[in-house]
């Protein structure tokens, strides 16, 4: 099946027309060094570099074509002062190849996309990947309306963090996901300057081997004068609509002159409380540092950020308290302490630092967690 997919990508590419094709890349690299420790006597390391091509073709006045491959690799290596354990993995892909177009009719604007690229749910947790799917959405006047349907049986699972697992035990170069089908409709409304929407979404196992699992998600976010804006949403999902989870959180962003923002949110994702549990979601992620790295599940966690944009660079630190809420209780875990840096040298050359930490509250140090991550890309 790869192999027919492959062949049908390679055929549409082939067919485009070249006249108005554009291509362009990116080389990059990441080294991260993180630590459990405070005094940095145990350390691990990582390394990757990337190599991406971009092609992009206009077909028609409405009608567009983009894709990207790429080939990257990969070296973790869980003890500096000691290679076991060590691994090696390379990844070959394509991570975009979509078709998109927008077409005026006389009952709104239709929008089209399809393919592979990427793909947000409205509570911004549950699915944030690359997929295959096709995706309608119709405007009229304020109103808007959008359904999608995909497959991820063909994605690269080296290169998708899903938590159901591929049972492809291939750690090189291309190993198949598991095979869920994702769906949605989603309806939103633009009043006042505010935008309200629903949307609904399931996943259902191809081979039903897992239960389906289904999210809806209510938003709401609008500008707050003309002091900043807000953002709120709220996810209930169900697992067979038997058990029940909650997702909900709000943003705030206050303006700082004309270069800087100040935000102030809180995050919850249910764990056993209220007759609920724990929150699940489709795309693996984190919601802090937590023992180096914790789940959207079983967590209350407030949080403030700045962020600042001078000239060529772009600096942010944040804080997250984290409290852990497993059960009825909630208890506070600790600190996870943020600061991002992104500075641009030249236009196609640009240069990035991440430093992580988090603090645990409690006597354990083996939650405690330290990352430094420098990052490095050039365009072309």
């Amino acid at each position: 099946m790869k192999k027919i997919i492959s062949a049908l990508y390679i055929g549409i590419a082939l067919s485009i027309s070249l006249s108005a094709f554009t291509w362009s890349g990116v080389v990059d690299n990441t080294t991260k060094a993180s630590s459990t420790k405070s005094d940095f006597s145990e350390m691990s390391l990582f390394q990757s570099n990337s190599l991406y091509l971009s092609v992009a073709s206009k077909l028609s006045s409405n009608l567009n074509f983009t894709a990207e491959g790429l080939y990257k690799y990969s070296y973790s290596l869980p003890n500096i002062k000691t290679t076991e354990n060590s691994k090696l993995k390379h990844v070959v892909d394509i991570d975009l190849f979509k078709l998109s177009g927008r077409w005026n009719t006389s009952f709104g604007a239709v929008n089209l996309m399809a393919g592979r690229y990427s793909v947000l749910d409205a509570s911004g947790v549950v699915f944030t990947q690359t997929c295959d799917g096709v995706y309608v959405g119709i405007e009229t006047g304020n109103l808007k309306t959008a359904c999608y349907a995909g497959y991820t049986g063909l994605l690269n699972s080296l290169n998708v963090s899903m938590t159901i697992p591929s049972k492809n035990k291939n750690e090189q170069f291309y190993a198949l996901s598991a095979g869920l089908i994702p769906f949605s409709a989603e309806v939103a409304a633009d009043f006042a300057g505010n935008s309200l929407g629903l949307q609904a979404f399931g996943f259902i196992d191809a081979k039903q081997e897992t239960d389906p699992s289904y999210y809806a998600t209510l938003s709401l976010n609008g500008p707050v004068s003309t002091l900043g804006s807000y953002s709120v949403t709220a996810t209930l999902g169900t697992i067979k609509f038997e058990d029940m989870m909650l997702y909900s959180k709000i943003n705030t962003a206050f303006y700082l002159s004309k270069s800087g923002i100040l935000n102030l949110g809180v995050e919850y994702a249910s764990g056993e409380q209220f007759g609920l549990k724990p929150f699940k979601t489709i795309t693996a992620g984190v919601s802090s540092n937590f023992a180096g790295g914790s789940p959207h599940s079983s967590v209350l966690m407030p949080m403030i950020s700045a962020a600042l944009i001078k000239n060529n660079m772009y600096a942010a630190l944040s804080e997250k308290i984290v409290c852990l809420m497993p059960e009825k209780e909630c208890a506070l875990e600790g600190f996870d302490t943020g600061l991002n840096i992104l500075y641009n040298i030249f236009s196609d050359l640009q240069i990035g630092l991440d430093l992580n930490m988090f603090i645990d509250t409690k006597t354990s140090s083996d939650l405690n967690y330290y990352s430094g991550t420098l990052k490095a890309s050039l365009s072309f």
